[in-house]
């Protein structure tokens, strides 16, 4: 029994020994596994657990190789102890990578778990919050489209620019690639010796080394998002301008240059002309200086006609920035406001930054009113608020489809930041901020702004933000009935139609509904609302009055003083609020009657509202056309042809289309010969013969006028004779029209001449004019080859658009390029890129049938995905075909009946 004992006592600790074995190993096990475990990946935002505080960034960049290389440190504040950290690099190739924290090193092996560059950064062993310092050291090629860290050759020589908005930053340096981390960023650029080196900052110090390389350093730069950050490097030709003068609210002048690929410096004498008056303007209507050290203006070869307001060094594309003897008053005009827009982003998203992309609107949006106000003010003559107003009313039809976005879209995926940069954000959002300047008052909403501006300087805001400081500085603003009405408008998609209805009688009054606007055959449910800024002018016995009011249900009334029948009614006085409106048809036919009385915002409205009715089949063709007799009167540029763009898409598809082009040319052929006979046209003037030459020549086929357009484009390119360019001996504004009528009238032979043209030059914008001619021509021959220029590497990946958009655009050719786009479709996708798919998916959005439809959504349903806003544009291309498809039979039924 003794030894039973022992034995049992000696079991039960070996027992106790192994159990404490185990509990150990459980606990070291444990312990390894809560270092090493880290958070899923985010779907969304970063976690904010982790903030970027500072980027020391040294690049070297040799445009003329195939790889850049990077060295990155970011001092980071760690907000709780941490496994490891979330963050973002697309394509880096490491080679080292660490943290140091408390002077002690720690290696790092990163992972890139998406495709759109979320990296994985996992801790040998827990960190504790803290100060810390990530360190990279990478190369990764030069992008070959216009988006990252991308190299452009241009007559031998190679040139590197960036674009970095908006989840492309990534591609250059690893980041936290989001709007809402917003630092300062010491930036050096070890570049070729006799390269030019730009990037935000001032520059600090330039030592040659003796590899042969320069390194730049600039000064530090204002606290900045990851998309704000740019390079240029290359032998750019630089030009000084006159610096900007201080103002009352700055001290200091701004140096100001600019810069172009070498041999076009010259070409920047009218963007440094055209920069201090909108910067001074700007600053005044802040009471804000401008807020970086310098400005310079960049022209990059490979833009095409956009823009991008980096901090400091603002970059557009040649097309747009640089002038010469050949210029159109069209570029001006267009150069004139995209300018204002990205000086005026240098406050709006610059200084004050969403803090993140649902409220880019904050971004584009007011940087698109602001254009459109600060412009108007310096050059009145040219109409530029009237132009807001238009592109207001275009924009409705976009804003009319089931799948259009709201302003302020929810983000989910990278493809919702992308598609986030729309017409709905830019012009809807300008639209929107117009009618809430009008219905606040403009003194009083600029007092808000800046507030805004001054409350949030270098920081990150939402739209709460904003609206609680239009409140904040304006005691007679009521700020639930303003917050209410502004995210009616900006948290919901739509176009609210308000009917109007004239009530005469003992107690005269205006009875108003309102619902969500639908075309004819959407799917679409209507029973939306809005808190709705409504004012209505009213013509009566006493005079016009104005009757403003809020409109916070679906029906309203508005009573008038006078108890007179009124002889018309105006449901949007000054045409600024952001709806369209339906009326009996006779006040339809008062209005129109009176249409001389109303003003150009007020026409534009009408114009729009009578789109509305007409897309609905509320009325038919014939009255429409009626009223186009009126339209097309109007003294208002934008007014008299905006029947046209309503109806040129469409008129296509009727069977009496000759018979429209002939009742549609008698109403603007007049127009266009008394244009044809002023000598010195205005700006005004001259934008309208353009368009009406174009439309003149080309849709109504007009043989007098295609003559002396396809004789004079004979003459212009020495066709047939000496085969060059003869710019003295035609009027620049009429080249492009002249070109087109040539193109489709002389086909393959002409056709194949100007290509030669376009391969012979370097003037951007010369050979943006060229291809999209020859893009339109209706010959089957010629169409074919330029069809098969999209894969020529001489057609540069930002000039497969212009192919595109025309031959997709009108019938002769749609059908064609549509067979070719499906065979030839990804050699099309490499040479463009993933981020330009959306593009390819709605070249086709001009087919009118729902078997094409069908094709369309058979072809591109698998090729769409979440990485960029292909999905969305596709949804949205679908349902456009499918609209067309239902306005022309009902129109067809219409006539019939």
């Amino acid at each position: 029994m003794i030894h039973s004992s022992k034995f049992f006592c000696l079991l039960a600790f070996l027992f106790l020994l192994t159990a404490c074995a185990e509990q150990d190993e459980k606990l070291m096990t444990s312990n390894v596994t809560d270092t090493l475990e880290m958070s899923e990946p985010p779907t969304n935002q970063l976690p904010r657990d982790v903030l970027p505080l500072r980027y020391s960034i040294e690049l070297t960049i040799e445009p003329s190789e195939e790889y850049f290389s990077g060295d990155v440190a970011i001092d980071i504040n760690l907000l709780k102890p941490q496994n490891g950290i979330w963050m973002h690099a697309q394509d880096l190739e490491f080679t080292e990578v660490s943290i140091e924290k408390n002077r002690v090193v720690t290696p790092i092996v990163p992972e890139q778990v998406s495709e759109a560059g979320l990296l994985r950064l996992e801790f040998p062993e827990r960190l504790e919050s803290g100060a810390a310092t990530l360190r990279f050291r990478y190369r990764a090629k030069f992008d070959t489209t216009s988006h990252g860290l991308h190299k452009v050759v241009e007559a031998g020589n190679a040139y590197a620019f960036t674009q970095f908005e908006s989840i492309f930053a990534r591609k250059a340096f690893p980041s936290f690639d989001e709007p809402g981390f917003k630092t300062p960023f010491d930036i050096s650029l070890l570049i070729p010796n006799g390269d030019v080196g730009i990037s935000n900052a001032p520059e600090a110090s330039s030592v040659e080394l003796e590899s042969g390389m320069r390194r730049i350093t600039f000064a530090q730069s204002k606290p900045l998002p990851t998309y704000l950050v740019a390079f240029a490097v290359g032998p750019l030709d630089e030009v000084k301008g006159a610096d900007v003068v201080p103002s009352e609210h700055r001290a200091k002048p701004i140096p100001l240059r600019a810069f172009a690929v070498k041999g076009k410096g010259a070409e920047l004498a009218f963007a440094l002309e055209n920069t201090a008056a909108i910067v001074l303007a700007l600053e005044e209507y802040f009471a804000y200086p401008y807020p970086y050290e310098k400005l310079d203006l960049i022209a990059v070869p490979s833009k095409g006609s956009s823009a991008m307001e980096n901090a400091g060094a603002i970059t557009y594309g040649e097309q747009l920035i640089l002038f010469n003897e050949g210029s159109q008053i069209e570029q001006a005009q267009g150069f004139l406001n995209t300018h204002a827009h990205e000086l005026a982003h240098q406050w709006f998203g610059n200084l004050v930054t969403p803090k993140w992309w649902d409220d880019i609107w904050l971004n584009e949006a007011f940087a698109t009113w602001m254009a459109a106000t600060i412009m108007n003010q310096l050059y009145p003559e040219d109409h530029h608020l009237e132009g807001l107003a238009a592109g207001t009313a275009y924009v409705m039809t976009q804003d009319s489809l089931v799948t259009a976005r709201q302003i302020r879209q929810p983000i989910t995926t990278e493809g919702d930041i992308i598609a986030a940069f729309d017409g709905i954000t830019y012009v809807k959002g300008g639209g929107v901020l117009s009618m809430f300047e009008s219905f606040m008052g403009a003194d009083a909403f600029r007092k808000g702004l800046r507030h805004y501006m001054d409350k949030h300087a270098w920081g990150n805001t939402d739209a709460d933000d904003f609206m609680i400081a239009l409140s904040e500085v304006n005691d007679e603003v009521d700020s639930e009935v303003l917050m209410k009405s502004f995210k009616s408008f900006i948290e919901q998609p739509g176009v609210p139609m308000v009917d109007v209805e004239v009530n005469c009688g003992e107690n005269t009054y205006l009875s108003l509904s309102q619902h969500r606007y639908f075309p004819i055959g959407s799917m679409g449910a209507s029973e939306q609302l809005w808190d709705i800024p409504v004012c209505v002018k009213v013509s009566q016995q006493g005079g016009v009055t104005e009757h403003c009011s809020m409109m916070s249900s679906s029906t309203h009334s508005i009573p008038l003083t006078d108890n007179s029948c009124p002889d018309f009614v105006m449901p949007n006085a000054e045409g600024k609020s952001y709806y369209r409106f339906n009326l009996k048809p006779q006040q339809w036919d008062q209005l129109l009657q009176n249409f001389s009385q109303l003003s150009a915002n007020e026409q534009l409205s009408l114009t729009s509202s009578l789109s509305a009715a007409f897309n609905v089949a509320q009325i038919d063709l014939e009255t429409y056309l009626n009223a186009v007799e009126v339209l097309s009167q109007s003294n208002s540029r934008r007014v008299a042809t905006a029947p046209i763009s309503d109806l040129l898409p469409v008129v296509q598809y009727f069977p009496e289309v000759e018979l429209l082009q002939l009742r549609m040319a008698a109403n603007y052929k007049p127009k266009l010969d008394a244009l044809h006979k002023i000598e010195n046209k205005n700006a005004e003037e001259q934008q309208l013969y353009n368009y009406l030459l174009s439309i003149v020549s080309r849709f109504f086929n007009d043989p007098e006028w295609r003559s002396m357009l396809k004789a004079q484009a004979i003459i212009y390119t020495g066709y047939g004779t000496d085969n060059k360019l003869h710019s003295q001996d035609i009027d620049v504004n009429v080249r492009s029209n002249a070109l087109r009528v040539a193109s489709d009238d002389l086909g393959l032979p002409f056709v194949k001449h100007i290509w030669t043209l376009i391969q012979a030059t370097d003037d951007a914008a010369l050979r943006e004019l060229m291809i999209r001619a020859i893009s339109f021509s209706g010959d089957p021959d010629a169409a074919e080859f330029v069809r098969s220029l999209i894969l020529d590497e001489k057609l540069k990946p930002e000039e497969v658009d212009f192919v595109l958009f025309h031959q997709s655009y009108y019938q002769s050719n749609r059908d064609a390029v549509w067979k070719w786009t499906q065979a030839n479709y990804d050699e099309m996708l490499q040479k463009v890129g993933e981020e330009s798919k959306s593009q390819l998916v709605s070249s086709f959005a001009a087919f009118c049938t729902n078997a094409k439809a069908d094709e369309v959504e058979s072809f591109f349903k698998s090729r769409v995905d979440s990485h960029n806003d292909s999905g969305t544009t596709l949804e949205n291309t679908l349902e456009t075909i499918r609209l067309c498809a239902s306005f022309v039979s009902a129109h067809n039924v219409k006539k019939a009946e």
